[in-house]
């Protein structure tokens, strides 16, 4: 028992050791936001200047009236897509790295675009 432990351990600290060191970005300040209208597609809006600049986590729904003909399960407040859009320069020290991009606090769905191509989607639930 007692060299299975050791034996644990020292793979443990090599693995460690051979590991990439990690560097976390905070990317939750300054997101452009604005509530799409009918029909709009978020991949012809180039132009953000005039939307709103938020911090993140931010619930747009908590903003909008209320309305006794929406879903109770969604607190009587109408489901209009919204887009949130960050701009940031990768770093160059990122070349040739494994880049992760964590994005949580998500409600029913999300689409995820860099540079205008399709990153990934969730299609339901709290993310």
């Amino acid at each position: 028992m007692h060299k299975l432990f050791i034996s644990a351990l020292l793979l443990c600290a090599a693995l460690m050791l051979s590991a990439q060191e990690r560097t976390d970005q905070l990317l939750n300040f300054g997101w452009k936001f604005r509530l799409l209208q009918n029909g709009e597609d978020v991949t012809t809006l180039t132009d953000d200047a005039t939307w709103r600049t938020v911090d993140i986590p931010h619930d747009y729904q908590m903003e909008l009236p209320w309305n006794s003909h929406a879903s109770g399960a969604r607190g009587f407040k109408d489901t209009p897509s919204a887009v949130y859009r960050n701009h940031f320069e990768a770093d160059p020290a990122w070349k040739g790295r494994k880049v992760l991009l964590d994005v949580e606090g998500i409600m029913t769905s999300g689409t995820f675009y860099i540079n205008g191509q399709l990153l990934g989607k969730i299609d339901y639930g709290y993310l």
